[in-house]
């Protein structure tokens, strides 16, 4: 049962929050608390797996109290229900919540938000990194984008479009930027799913408040020995990104699914970065004593950390509440026929695909190859079209 507590000032709300959750009294475990204090009474007391709160309190705001949550209780999934907010408390909540969820909000947006966001955090078997993730508030970011950036937001006349080409080439930026213009804060009429589409619509104002007033993005410190894969890890996503919205074209998938493709075929690694910032020592030795007889490296994570860098990006772009398409991406791009009942091509399906080349174009029979999934493939109809692609692309190079 998931336990869930609410948080909001005003009396009436939590009254009508009370009745319009009735029918999930069999599957939540419910409380509610009218100031931030009295929720810490509350946390302080027993385990929450969520806390859903109001942005602005009397005393101490939902920020804060969201704030303090991340510090004290790491793992508990943090949303935000609020009416209008400025923006910048909107930009300040991005750091301390998961998940941004607008009033009134009605009972299945609720419970498909609280359900999804906890629904792969059993999958992360090692409690420090489910920790580590839950209480993440960035991801780190190239040293050498990250100053280019900087560099572009104190030029006056730099352009949200110029901004947007620097972020769309590191893997962080993409994912905080595509995270919060797809939040329910903006409530667009359609998912974005371009980092370049996303700059332009926050604007070069938001892009420098995120950057230099609220620090969402930090460059990758103290990390010198692991540049050099994470530089090679946003290359390798930019190019599956590409091959993603192609391979999906020749899928037969709509223009929609295409593009959902590129943005799950950018984020499809996110996880190595959160395992590069937590366990830099153990990536650098997996990375350092890798070989041609050794597992990949997604299967070296799970033997030295009891989860891969698929469940552990899966589980921060479910908390982020990204589209279940690009969840499922991260969560099953090496081994996709764990999907249960694959019977035609999706998004997944492409993403599969597009790993497995461009991985096999940059590291031919390297430790880090992704083999494809035939299995898979012959369950979704697909085996014929790999094999035309691959020959088309050995006439190509030839």
């Amino acid at each position: 049962m998931i336990s869930v507590l609410f948080v909001d000032d005003e009396p009436m709300l939590l009254s009508g929050l009370r009745r319009l959750l009735r029918p999930m009294r069999d599957e939540w475990q419910m409380n509610f608390a009218e100031s931030a204090d009295q929720a810490i009474g509350l946390l302080n007391s027993a385990p929450y797996d969520v806390v859903v709160s109001d942005i602005r309190m009397p005393g101490r705001s939902g920020v804060e109290l969201l704030s303090e949550v991340a510090q004290r209780w790491p793992h508990t999934v943090r949303i935000i229900l609020s009416g209008e907010a400025d923006l910048d408390t909107a930009c300040r909540s991005v750091r301390v919540s998961h998940q941004f969820l607008s009033k009134p909000s009605d009972l299945d947006a609720l419970r498909t938000t609280i359900t999804r966001a906890c629904r792969l955090q059993s999958k992360i078997t090692d409690p420090a990194l489910a920790r580590f993730v839950g209480a993440l508030e960035h991801l780190p970011c190239l040293p050498q984008v990250y100053e280019e950036l900087v560099a572009l937001l104190n030029d006056s006349a730099c352009s949200a479009e110029a901004v947007g080409e620097v972020i769309n080439r590191d893997i962080s930026m993409a994912a905080s930027v595509l995270r919060l213009v797809n939040s329910a804060y903006f409530s667009l009429p359609r998912l974005i799913t371009h980092a370049g589409d996303a700059a332009r619509l926050l604007g070069f104002e938001l892009i420098k408040t995120l950057v230099l007033g609220v620090g969402i993005f930090r460059q990758f410190e103290g990390r010198h020995a692991l540049d050099a894969h994470v530089q090679s890890l946003c290359s390798h996503s930019v190019a599956v990104a590409a091959r993603s919205r192609e391979i999906a074209a020749h899928l037969g998938l709509s223009k929609a699914d295409r593009e959902l493709a590129a943005m799950a075929g950018m984020l499809h690694d996110v996880g190595e970065l959160v395992l590069a910032a937590n366990h830099p020592d153990v990536m650098l030795r997996m990375l350092a004593t890798a070989g041609h007889d050794t597992p990949p490296l997604w299967q070296m994570e799970e033997q030295a950390l009891g989860s891969s860098h698929m469940e552990t990006g899966a589980y921060l772009l479910g908390l982020w509440g990204l589209h279940d398409a690009v969840v499922e991406s991260a969560a099953f791009h090496h081994v996709p026929s764990q999907i249960h009942e694959a019977s035609r091509p999706d998004v997944v399906t492409a993403v599969h695909i597009a790993n497995h080349f461009v991985t096999e174009t940059e590291r031919p029979g390297s430790q880090l190859r992704s083999p494809l999934d035939h299995a898979y493939l012959d369950a979704v109809g697909t085996t014929a079209l790999v094999a035309r692609l691959r020959s088309e692309a050995a006439e190509q190079f030839h």
